[in-house]
């Protein structure tokens, strides 16, 4: 691994936000001590729904609960100097699927949080990402990674952008659809539901983003209640 290359990733500050991430990740580790899963795919039921934000948020808090996390770059489709972080991580599992002198333990990257980790989706012409899902080479990385990570967090393009996604799907232990509450037509959300249906994937559950934080409210009965000062908070307390 490229311990001397740090990869820059920041946590939100918000603790109301934060809470909200702490209830996906206690259902993540859940799903973990109840069945043995590893590997979590988040797709999007369409682009621009926050999918990689929210694949960071979980992976820093699953590595600051003592966890070694892998976030995997699936998104195979958009250019390199598009991403996050593909100045640094030059190097991903695409060149290691491609290149047989390329070693898996080359493209994994380190970051500035402890135990959490980076494998891009490296400098493939995405063209050729299905030559590169469906390669014996990238099942094999798949089966290493299992046993070197506690968690491989898989960041993949919207579903109905490619059917990459779908394939990412089957060489992972449970999906994540996430959708943008309120913009994210229904229509959208059932089809990915049938498309992931279909090839019998195991879907745990939908992550709603994007949420109007008035909308929020009526959802969470101590809204914003950490964010309070502590005489606030007594306040609070009194008052109920």
């Amino acid at each position: 691994m490229k311990e001397n290359i740090k990869l820059q990733f920041y946590q939100t500050k918000d603790n109301t936000i934060l809470n909200a991430y702490d209830n996906i990740v206690f259902n993540v580790i859940e799903q973990q001590t109840l069945h043995g899963y590893k590997s979590f795919l988040l797709c999007g039921c369409e682009p621009q729904v926050g999918t990689t934000s929210i694949v960071i948020e979980l992976s820093i808090i699953l590595a600051r609960l003592g966890k070694k996390v892998l976030i995997l770059d699936g998104d195979f489709r958009r250019e390199s100097a598009n991403k996050r972080h593909h100045d640094v991580a030059k190097w991903g599992i695409s060149d290691y699927v491609e290149d047989p002198d390329v070693t898996l333990q080359e493209c994994i990257y380190g970051s500035n949080i402890d135990g959490l980790y980076m494998l891009s989706s490296g400098r493939m012409d995405n063209q050729h990402a299905r030559q590169v899902l469906y390669s014996p080479r990238f099942e094999k990385a798949m089966k290493i990674l299992k046993k070197k990570f506690d968690f491989i967090m898989i960041d993949s393009c919207a579903l109905d952008t490619t059917s990459d996604v779908l394939a990412l799907a089957s060489f992972s232990d449970a999906v994540m659809l996430v959708c943008a509450l309120n913009s994210s037509p229904k229509s959208k959300l059932t089809k990915a539901h049938q498309q992931l249906k279909r090839i019998n994937c195991n879907l745990i559950g939908v992550i709603e983003n994007m949420v109007d934080m008035k909308e929020y409210e009526s959802y969470m009965d101590d809204y914003n209640y950490y964010n309070l000062s502590a005489d606030a908070r007594k306040g609070k307390a009194r008052e109920a």
